[in-house]
């Protein structure tokens, strides 16, 4: 039995409706050819996104009494607390939103809050010991 609309010479053809083709490749292929550049371009996204892992509690804390000795050390001479800012923000390897966002989850659970005061009040007192010894 031979259909009037689909010839031998004429194969790429399903139930009698004709199939795109891509190139010399029937659409099945051009399709897998497609989802093959997809994947790959979902694959080079997701590495290219940064994941850099957050900060622990004790690195923010640490930074936070640090800003805090900085900010009371510098208060008179802003240019100054800029770059102790920022030298403390590449010393902790912390960016300054990544600190602030840290900050804005903690204040979002009480018990995390008291655990970050916790470790920032224990690390002040290390200070406050190291400075008494000089």
């Amino acid at each position: 039995m031979s259909f009037p609309h689909v010839s031998r010479g004429n194969l790429p053809h399903i139930y009698g409706f004709p199939i795109k083709t891509f190139g010399n490749d029937r659409t099945y292929f051009g399709i897998i050819n497609n989802m093959k550049y997809i994947i790959l371009s979902l694959f080079i996204f997701l590495i290219s996104c940064d994941n850099k892992p957050q900060p622990s509690q004790k690195e923010v804390a640490h930074l936070y009494v640090d800003i805090l000795v900085a900010e009371e050390t510098y208060k008179t001479n802003i240019d100054s607390m800029k770059f102790a800012l920022d030298s403390l923000y590449k010393f902790h390897n912390i960016t300054e939103e990544t600190y602030t966002s840290s900050l804005a989850d903690y204040k979002n659970d009480e018990d995390t809050w008291n655990g970050f005061f916790d470790i920032a009040t224990e690390y002040l007192d290390t200070l406050k010991a190291v400075e008494k010894r000089k």
